[in-house]
C-alpha cells in the first residue's frame, strides 16, 4: 500500500529535468565564480548532458534530490548550497570528527546518552555505524558534502555519521529508530552500543503527486497558485557583505563564543561571563612575558544594531590590551564568518597604521542593478552622506559596464569604503585606538567566510604571523535568503554572487597565482594542526603552548 502511494507521488521525467534546468539557470544567471571553478576544478555547471540523464534516471524523489545536491556540491563552494524543504533531522547525541586521521568521539549529549548506559568517553574511536564501516560510510556521503578544501569536507562527512539533517542529506530518513555504534575504547576493547536516534521534524519521502501544465484541452484539477514574495528592497551592500558559513551542530566550538582549548594556566578572564559579552578575553603571563588573548566567535553581531556596541567592546579591549600586555594572541579558529565589513572595523583596532581593505567582483544581473538603482535614489531621499552615495554610485557604474560587455564579473569594487585603503581606529581627538604590539592570529579550517577575510587582511597587511591551519576557503558573497529552485521539488539554493579579491597575491602549490580566497584560503606562516589525539585529551595543552611560544618569539624579534 505504501509502496503503491509513494510511487503515484513521484515527480515524472519531464517534471525532473525542467527542476534541474531551473536550478542550473539560476546559477548561470548568478554564479560569479563559474571561470574560477572551470579553471581550477575543471567543472563546466553549464554542461547539463550528464546530469539531466541522471535525474530522467532516478528512481525516486529522494534520489532525484540527491542529483540536485550533488550538481551544485561540485561547484566546491561553502556559500553554495541545495537544500531539501524538509525540516526532518536525526540526533544520537554523539559527536566525532578527524584526530590524526581517526574518528574519535569529541562531543556526548549526557542528558541524552547517560553515562551508566552509554559508558563510552570522549577521545573512544568509532569503528562502525550499523554494521558498515564508519569510512567507507563517509565515503558514501562525500558527493553530498562541500565545504571549501577537502579537509574541512572530511570533518564536515564526519559529523553527518551521526547528526543527519534531511535539508542537505536526502536519505536522513532512511534510518531506523537506534544507530548501532562499534566503538574501540581507548583500552583497545571493542565493544557495541545502541543508541537511539532523537528525531524532529516531518521527513520528506515523496513531492507528489505534482501536475503539469497541459498543451491539450483536457481539464485538469488545478493546482493551487503559489504566491511569489514580495519583493524587500535591502540595502545591496549588505547583500553582498552577509557572509556566514553553515551551523555545524557536532562541530565542537563552531561558532562558540569560548575557545575549544581551554585556557593557559594563570589566565585571567575579562570578556565570556556575561550575556552582554560578545567576545572571549583575558590575559595571562609566560616566563614573565604578558600575552592577552581574545576570541571572535563570529563576525555576525545581531542584532544588526548590535554592531555598534560590539564593536566599542573590541576596541575597548584592544585599549586595555595595549596598557597591559607585550602580546596579543586573536582566535578566529571555527569562527563561521558573518558581516565582511565588520571584519575592517575590527582590523582597525589592531592596526597602527594605513591598512589595505578586500575587494569584491560582482556577477553583473538585472536584479542586482535594480537594487542599486533604487537604493541610490533611497539614499538620497533619506540625506545620506556623500561617500555613501557615492560609494552605490560607484559600484552600479562598475555593474552596469559589466553588464552591457556581458562579462561575468565586474573588476575589483571597494564595498566597506570609497577606496580600498582603511585608517587605524582614533578617538575624537585623533588619539589612538588600537593595539600596536606583536599580535599573532589563530585560523583553521574552519575559520570560514567573514573569517577568512579577517585573515587575509591580516596576512596582506603583515600585521603578524598566522597559526594553525588553513582557513575554509570561502571566498565569496551568499545570497541573503535561499533561493526558489524547481517549482515541483520545491527545494532552495544559496548561491555566490561575487568573488572576494586579497590585496597581494597569492602563490600556493595547488592553485594558479590569485588574489582571490575561494578554495584557496589563507595558508598559515606557522603550520600547527589542532586536530591531534593528544590535544582532545589534553583539552588544547600542546596547542596552548605551542601559540604561546610563537607569540613570545615574536614578541622578542619586536624589542628594540
Amino acid at each position: 500500500m505504501f509502496c503503491a502511494a509513494a510511487l503515484l507521488g513521484q515527480l515524472t521525467a519531464d517534471q525532473k529535468e525542467a527542476d534541474l534546468k531551473s536550478l542550473a539557470g539560476l546559477y548561470a544567471k548568478q554564479y560569479a565564480p563559474y571561470e574560477w571553478k572551470l579553471q581550477v576544478q575543471f567543472f563546466d555547471l553549464y554542461y547539463l548532458k550528464p546530469w539531466i540523464e541522471r535525474a530522467r534516471q532516478s528512481e525516486s524523489d529522494l534520489e532525484f534530490y540527491e542529483v540536485l545536491v550533488a550538481y551544485v556540491n561540485s561547484l566546491n563552494d561553502v556559500h553554495s548550497t541545495y537544500l531539501l524543504p524538509s525540516p526532518f533531522v536525526a540526533d544520537s547525541g554523539v559527536g566525532v570528527d578527524l584526530y590524526d586521521g581517526t574518528l574519535l568521539i569529541d562531543y556526548i549529549n549526557r542528558r541524552q546518552l547517560p553515562e551508566k548506559d552509554f559508558p563510552f568517553q570522549i577521545g573512544d574511536e568509532l569503528v562502525a555505524v550499523d554494521g558498515k564501516p564508519a569510512r567507507l560510510l563517509m565515503d558514501s556521503f562525500e558527493r553530498l558534502v562541500n565545504y571549501g578544501n577537502s579537509r574541512s569536507t572530511q570533518r564536515i562527512v564526519a559529523d553527518m555519521l551521526l547528526y543527519r539533517s534531511q535539508a542537505v542529506f536526502p536519505r536522513a530518513i532512511e534510518i531506523g529508530e537506534n544507530a548501532s555504534l562499534f566503538i574501540r575504547r581507548q583500552s583497545g576493547e571493542l565493544e557495541s552500543f545502541e543508541v537511539p536516534w532523537e528525531k524532529s521534524g516531518r521527513p520528506l519521502d515523496v513531492v507528489g503527486p505534482v501536475p503539469s501544465p497541459r498543451l491539450d484541452s483536457a481539464v485538469a484539477p488545478e493546482a493551487a497558485a503559489s504566491g511569489t514574495r514580495p519583493a524587500r528592497w535591502r540595502k545591496p551592500w549588505l547583500q553582498l557583505q552577509n557572509f556566514r558559513g553553515r551551523d555545524l551542530r557536532n562541530v565542537v566550538g563552531f561558532g562558540i563564543r569560548a575557545p575549544v582549548y581551554s585556557p593557559p594556566q594563570g589566565f585571567v578572564q575579562r570578556l565570556g561571563r556575561s550575556s552582554s559579552d560578545y567576545f572571549y578575553s583575558g590575559t595571562y603571563t609566560s616566563e614573565g612575558v604578558r600575552i592577552g588573548l581574545i576570541r571572535i566567535p563570529d563576525f555576525q553581531p545581531l542584532p544588526f544594531d548590535f554592531l555598534s556596541i560590539a564593536t566599542r567592546q573590541f576596541e575597548n579591549e584592544a585599549v586595555y590590551m595595549q596598557a597591559n600586555t607585550d602580546g596579543l594572541v586573536i582566535d578566529v579558529m571555527r569562527n563561521p564568518g558573518g558581516y565582511g565589513c565588520w571584519t575592517v572595523r575590527l582590523l582597525a583596532r589592531l592596526m597602527p597604521r594605513p591598512f589595505q581593505s578586500w575587494g569584491l567582483e560582482v556577477r553583473p544581473n538585472i536584479e542586482l542593478l535594480n537594487s542599486y538603482s533604487q537604493a541610490i535614489e533611497f539614499a538620497r531621499e533619506d540625506e545620506a552622506e556623500d561617500w555613501e552615495i557615492g560609494l552605490l554610485e560607484m559600484i552600479y557604474n562598475q555593474i552596469s559596464l559589466a553588464y552591457s560587455e556581458n562579462r561575468g564579473r565586474t573588476g575589483p569594487v571597494p564595498v566597506c569604503g570609497l577606496g580600498f585603503e582603511e585608517q587605524p581606529a582614533t578617538d575624537q581627538n585623533g588619539r589612538p585606538r588600537y593595539y600596536s604590539k606583536p599580535i599573532l592570529l589563530l585560523t583553521d579550517e574552519f575559520s570560514t567566510s567573514a573569517a577568512d577575510i579577517f585573515a587575509a587582511m591580516f596576512q596582506d597587511n603583515a600585521r603578524g604571523p598566522v597559526f594553525g591551519y588553513r582557513t575554509s576557503g570561502a571566498g565569496g558573497s551568499v545570497t541573503p535568503d535561499p533561493i526558489p529552485a524547481g517549482f515541483y521539488s520545491e527545494g532552495y539554493a544559496t548561491v555566490t554572487q561575487s568573488l572576494i579579491t586579497r590585496s597581494a597575491p597569492v602563490v600556493t602549490p595547488d592553485f594558479p597565482v590569485t588574489y582571490y580566497i575561494e578554495n584557496v584560503g589563507v595558508r598559515p606562516d606557522i603550520k600547527y594542526d589542532y586536530m591531534t589525539q593528544q590535544n582532545l585529551l589534553e583539552k588544547g595543552k600542546p596547542f596552548v603552548d605551542a601559540f604561546t611560544a610563537a607569540i613570545k618569539r615574536e614578541i622578542a624579534r619586536n624589542r628594540p
